[in-house]
């Protein structure tokens, strides 16, 4: 199939433990860079995979291999990944952190032992991450290769709504950051199968939006990021065809 140039998705995903983010974020076209600040989950996602240290090593070529896994022990190991990424020439397809609950969790660790931040701390953990996302952001809208970035992240109920689990300013800045806001969550169908639901529009209950091209479901049921980017494809080229925007 072919996709449009301009079908590139950066998204970012929440929903409740154990409802199928990663494997939703190994549906990304491959190959797939997993940036794996939760370390366990990993294994159980379809796969030939292959773990790089980048504080030790080049990335790998990905010929033999699906999934490359970083394992984010630190912050100065994502600040190296990003940094190969901004450079340019990897052989990934799409990126996906996994997820940025963890490493918000993460950042407070290394700033204080005790969890006790104060103001100036918050500031640089926003400036942290938000310079992350946007490098990452940024750099599928500028390389061809990169077709997602995809952005996971717990889920809390707050306001009435169930929105991103992360603290300080960063909980309500992110949303803007990327193409889309989707909430992801399990029911059973009407022959008691458990089916998974990307809601991308929201509903009042959930923190959801999207400003992706074309005409949309409320939720794309059953989902897979590579079918969602062609979908997206489809739409700019038929808005493309008719003159419309």
């Amino acid at each position: 199939m072919t996709i449009s140039p301009d079908a590139y998705i950066t998204m970012l995903v929440h929903g409740d433990s154990k409802v199928g983010k990663t494997f939703l974020g190994s549906t990304a076209p491959g190959p797939v860079l997993f940036l794996d600040a939760e370390a366990g989950g990993m294994r159980f996602v379809p796969g030939r995979k292959v773990v790089w240290d980048p504080m030790k090593e080049d990335p790998p070529a990905m010929e033999d291999h699906d999934i490359c896994q970083v394992i984010i022990n630190s912050t100065v190991a994502l600040d190296t990944v990003v940094s190969y990424i901004k450079k340019g020439g990897t052989p990934f397809a799409s990126v996906v952190l996994d997820s940025v609950t963890e490493y918000q969790s993460r950042l407070k660790r290394e700033i204080s032992a005790t969890g006790d931040l104060e103001q100036r701390d918050w500031g640089k953990i926003l400036i942290k991450i938000e310079d992350m996302i946007m490098t990452l952001r940024d750099c599928v809208e500028r390389q061809p290769q990169l077709q997602c970035f995809i952005v996971i992240a717990g889920t809390q109920f707050r306001d009435g709504k169930s929105r991103p689990m992360l603290q300080g300013a960063m909980k309500d800045k992110l949303s803007y950051k990327l193409d889309a806001t989707a909430f992801l969550y399990t029911m059973k169908d009407d022959q008691g199968n458990n089916r998974r639901g990307l809601r991308i529009l929201g509903d009042g209950r959930v923190d959801a939006g999207n400003r992706f091209p074309g005409e949309w479901p409320d939720v794309v049921w059953d989902p897979n990021i590579v079918n969602i980017i062609q979908k997206m494809s489809d739409n700019i080229e038929s808005m493309n065809s008719n003159g419309t925007s």
